[in-house]
């Protein structure tokens, strides 16, 4: 692929993203890509992701259950982990990251997958 051509695409992806105000004094370079990439691009597949979940068995019978919200969001950080439903929401949002936001990805992987996984479930209590 030229290099142009992907520039192009990294563009186009950025500019699908919405934007989020958060306030940002001297913030550390992972707290910054967490509000100024990774929360827009969730925020950008939160559809896609409560489909996922609304179709997900487990998930499904976690709503019938009627948990208290503590108990409630331990089965659901629970259910992120699982392997097969973490990759497949892990690649909704690394799917959307432009070259230069995936290779900052990879180089804090554990920290950055930490991240993803905790706001995943703050989006999906809400569902």
């Amino acid at each position: 692929m030229k290099k142009t051509n992907s520039i192009r695409i990294d563009e186009a992806l950025i500019s699908l993203r919405p934007m989020i105000k958060i306030e940002q004094d001297d913030k550390k370079p992972l707290e910054l890509f967490q509000n100024d990439v990774l929360r827009p691009v969730l925020k950008y597949q939160h559809e896609l992701m409560e489909l996922e979940m609304l179709n997900n068995p487990i998930f499904k019978h976690l709503k019938s259950k009627r948990l208290n919200p503590t108990a409630h969001r331990t089965a659901l950080q629970k259910l992120v982990q699982t392997p097969e439903l973490k990759f497949r929401c892990l690649g909704l949002i690394l799917g959307m990251l432009c070259n230069k936001e995936y290779q900052f990805y990879l180089e804090h992987k554990t920290e950055l997958n930490k991240r993803i996984s905790a706001m995943i479930v703050d989006r999906i209590v809400s569902i």
